[in-house]
């Protein structure tokens, strides 16, 4: 009987290279977690460029023009640490404690006849307000995610300091790779996606003030409590389209009904009246028409970051989706043809 045996020779340059692959994939997956810090600092550091150009237009040199914005920057922050954060915190901390006998007021103002009372029986039951359901571990775990929220701001700070003092160098040094054709691609391409995404933090940073500023009023009109916690809260999440509104009008309404039903259904109003407002008046005045971006397409890409990358991930996915139709103008057109890439970009207008 014949034996036959399979010999499979491999070299040593394949085995160091799949060695080399294996490490560089462990690496990757090792400091993954800085990638979305990272590029949020970019986008950062691309909004204030604008602030640095025009005090270097002025006469101020680069170095002074980035520290100036830089301590605006810390200025404004503190401002708003020192005037917005006690208050809102103190509201969130009586709202906390006054769960139990909200909840009593608002199944009393709702009434045995009310359809939505049995609803909000169930989604609220006694026991996910019981005192002793709020337990050390909870509150701990609470803190602590806190506390790595503003850990992960201090270093998508630090890291958009460190691109604005250092980008450019970057850019050059990485950019020697590439032909001159593809260099021109890549600095058409950094100036107009800088210019989407220097409207867009800018755009959004107004109209999360437009936000904050209308539920202030119509809330401190109406008469309901904690004004400043809800009126923060829509605010920031003014930053997610659709989603923010959803989220943001749900505690607004049931501390409305503490005043009154007719309150909470006229907080609900107003509030899906300035949603409207806001996306088909605000929102194209302050953009422009730099982000002509379907709704359906930010909606999809929305649900689709947060799952993937939670908050962050939504919010940095929107100049993302906005930034597609120069790359596809700059880049793609080749493959897709001048006549395809036309009909995207009259679509836009």
């Amino acid at each position: 009987m014949i034996e036959k045996y399979l010999a499979i020779h491999l070299p040593f340059s394949t085995i160091l290279k799949v060695i080399l692959t294996i490490l560089v994939m462990w690496l990757l997956l090792t400091i993954s977690p800085l990638f979305l810090p990272v590029f949020i600092g970019a986008l950062l550091s691309v909004a204030l460029t604008p602030l640095v150009k025009r005090l270097q237009g002025l006469g101020v040199s680069r170095g002074l023009s980035i520290a100036m914005v830089t301590l605006a920057l810390l200025i404004f922050l503190s401002l708003l640490l020192w005037i917005v954060v006690p208050v809102v915190a103190h509201q969130a901390t009586e709202f906390a404690q006054n769960i139990p006998q909200l909840r009593a007021e608002i199944l009393q103002k709702m009434g045995h006849k009310n359809p939505l009372r049995s609803m909000f029986e169930i989604s609220s039951t006694q026991n996910m307000f019981n005192s002793k359901s709020l337990n050390f571990e909870k509150i701990w775990g609470a803190g602590n995610m806190i506390f790595s929220g503003f850990a992960e701001m201090v270093i998508i700070f630090i890291f958009a300091i460190y691109l604005l003092l250092d980008g450019p160098r970057l850019l050059e040094w990485c950019s020697a790779f590439f032909e001159k054709k593809t260099k021109n691609k890549i600095d058409k391409t950094l100036t107009e996606v800088g210019a989407i995404i220097y409207s867009y933090v800018l755009g959004q940073m107004i109209t999360s003030v437009f936000s904050f500023v209308f539920v202030f009023c119509i809330l401190t009109f109406l008469g309901v409590p904690n004004v400043w916690l809800l009126a923060t809260l829509a605010g920031i999440l003014d930053v997610l389209p659709v989603l923010g509104f959803i989220i943001a009008v749900v505690p607004a309404m049931l501390f409305a009904l503490e005043v009154s039903g007719q309150t909470s259904l006229a907080v609900f109003v107003l509030y899906l009246g300035y949603h409207a407002i806001e996306n088909y008046l605000i929102i194209p005045w302050v953009y422009g028409s730099r982000l002509q971006v379907s709704s359906f397409v930010v909606f999809f890409a929305l649900l689709a970051a947060g799952i993937v990358a939670g908050v962050e991930g939504a919010i940095a996915i929107l100049p993302i989706v906005a930034s597609y139709p120069v790359i596809e103008r700059i880049w793609l057109q080749p493959y897709l043809g001048h006549e395809v890439v036309e009909v995207h970009e009259g679509i836009g207008k």
